[in-house]
């Protein structure tokens, strides 16, 4: 390529001086002139190829310089993000260790915390439950206080309650020990809530315990249970056996309260269905010392409240001489009333009374 003007430079200098020697003189001068021309031009031409040659070369060097300095740039900047990651690594695994940490102490904050409020609703939940024992301490304080200005019997009833509760456990657990608290039990009148703690007591007793002791037993139950235990399963073998010894021992208002109990339980139990258990106390009635007693019949007749039922004990009592007695002191009752309009039966049993009391 760099040849080629000169072979054309040539060619044209053959062709000129072929032309130049067959032509005219100033034919060869133009021809002269436009060689010339050429060889000028032809050396512009070269100067530019040249330049040309040059400029390409500068190119080529800037484009190799700017070459190896993007290379460069590219290391530098592979090396910055080698280091980028590197640290971006580094700093994913640190992240990673403080977020275990801090899950960790979240863990353990959760649970100090959970402790801490479970401990703040136990105590709340305490102090709760102490304010009210002491809401119910106060209202107790203030009831005594009230119970000792204004009712001194019920605080005594309320003392002496307490204290039989007290005899009556330590009964339950030595229940031999009746032949020492029987005074006390004796002149007392126990509560309702005093039966079952009786009956505990008593059938802790042995087998071979001494016949004093279920005597005792007994006449405690007479004295303030006698309902209750005539009709208790346990109970009621006792009471009737000792019923005798029971009334021997009492008085006239142990007599007239047993009774009035009694008979209480025989109405709830009902007459027709208490037949034997109402003959059998009739019949230790009507021979002990209260076999006349008033007082003691007019308890009867005072929780025989209807007609009706005055008349089914009357006749329900066995007309033997051993309850004659009891049939002569309750009839004399049933005709005080003066009864209209009897029925046949109570006319029977009318004239029969009337028979009794005027032999």
């Amino acid at each position: 390529m760099k040849n080629k003007p000169l072979i054309i430079f040539l060619i044209l200098i053959l062709l000129f001086s072929g032309n130049y020697i067959c032509a005219k003189p100033n034919e060869i001068n133009q021809i002269r002139s436009e060689v010339n021309s050429l060889k000028a031009q032809r050396e512009i031409d070269s100067l530019k190829i040249i330049q040309l040659e040059s400029d390409f070369s500068n190119i080529i060097k800037t484009v190799e310089s700017q070459g190896r300095s993007i290379d460069s740039q590219t290391g530098m900047i592979d090396t910055a993000f080698d280091g980028v990651s590197a640290q971006l690594s580094a700093s994913s695994y640190a992240i990673g260790i403080v977020g275990l940490i801090v899950t960790i102490i979240v863990v353990f904050l959760g649970v100090y915390v959970k402790r801490v409020s479970d401990n703040v609703q136990s105590l709340t939940h305490d102090n709760e439950e102490l304010l009210k024992r002491s809401i119910v301490v106060k209202n107790d304080v203030e009831a005594l206080s009230a119970k000792i200005v204004n009712d001194s019997t019920g605080l005594y009833k309320m003392i002496k309650t307490e204290e039989s509760n007290h005899l009556l456990d330590r009964l339950i657990e030595v229940p031999e020990d009746v032949g020492n608290l029987f005074r006390n039990l004796a002149t007392r009148d126990l509560e309702d809530e005093h039966f079952l703690k009786l009956k505990e007591a008593y059938i802790q007793l042995t087998g071979d315990t001494e016949d004093k002791y279920h005597n005792l037993y007994a006449r405690i139950f007479y004295m303030n249970f006698t309902g209750k235990t005539a009709f208790d399963d346990v109970l009621s073998p006792l009471f009737f056996e000792r019923l005798e010894d029971s009334l021997l021992g009492a008085y006239e208002n142990d007599a007239v309260k047993a009774s009035s109990d009694f008979f209480n339980s025989v109405i709830s139990a009902g007459i027709n269905d208490s037949r034997q258990k109402i003959n059998v106390y009739v019949k230790n009635l009507s021979q002990s010392k209260f076999s006349e007693n008033e007082a003691v019949y007019f308890a009867i007749n005072n929780v025989l409240q209807t007609r009706e039922s005055k008349f089914s004990l009357y006749n329900s009592i066995i007309p033997e001489d051993i309850n004659l007695n009891f049939r002569k002191e309750f009839g004399r009752l049933i005709v005080g009333y003066a009864y209209e309009e009897l029925s046949e039966l109570e006319n029977i049993t009318i004239n029969h009374i009337n028979e009794l009391l005027n032999p």
